[in-house]
């Protein structure tokens, strides 16, 4: 990871960016607005990841240790053949706006349980269990609720890692 210092004309102060290589408009995330007085954090609204940016993430939960050891239980084919994935990823999304869209859920950090359902194995396989993984791997910041639109990024990354455990 680089620190970029690039002057933009949104703000009147140049704005610091983490990247590992250099940020294009498109590719920005979060961004630190250096002011006189703080550091504040922004988040660029209206982002939607695209098909690069997810493939990255897999990639770098690839490298993690922990993420990679989740894997679809038998217990958890079965309720995936049995139900469909229209079904399995429709009780996704009801789990991501009961327990993740709030801006802060309840027993965050421990409201995700580590197996019993695929959607359940697969937020903890691709950091969306929590809004701390969301913050750390998809730079989605806590305090606040999230839009429709991360929402439906959290689902596609979720659909795409149950979908991939489906074809070993």
């Amino acid at each position: 990871m680089r620190v970029w210092l690039v002057r933009c004309e949104e703000f009147a102060r140049p704005v610091i960016i983490l990247a590992r290589r250099r940020p294009t408009l498109a590719s920005l995330k979060v961004v630190f607005a250096v002011s006189y007085d703080q550091v504040r954090r922004f988040h660029v609204f209206g982002h939607a990841m695209n098909v690069d940016d997810i493939e990255e993430l897999f990639e770098r939960l690839d490298r993690s240790k922990f993420r990679q050891r989740f894997r679809l239980g038998k217990r958890e084919r079965d309720y995936l053949t049995a139900k469909g994935l229209e079904v399995i990823m429709s009780h996704g999304a009801d789990f991501v706006v009961q327990r993740l869209a709030p801006a802060f859920p309840e027993n965050d950090g421990k409201q995700t349980p580590m197996r019993n359902h695929p959607v359940f194995v697969a937020q903890h396989a691709t950091a969306t269990c929590c809004r701390g993984c969301l913050e750390k791997w998809h730079g989605i910041p806590k305090g606040r609720a999230l839009s429709p639109k991360e929402q439906e990024h959290v689902l596609r990354v979720i659909e795409r890692w149950i979908r991939g455990q489906t074809e070993r």
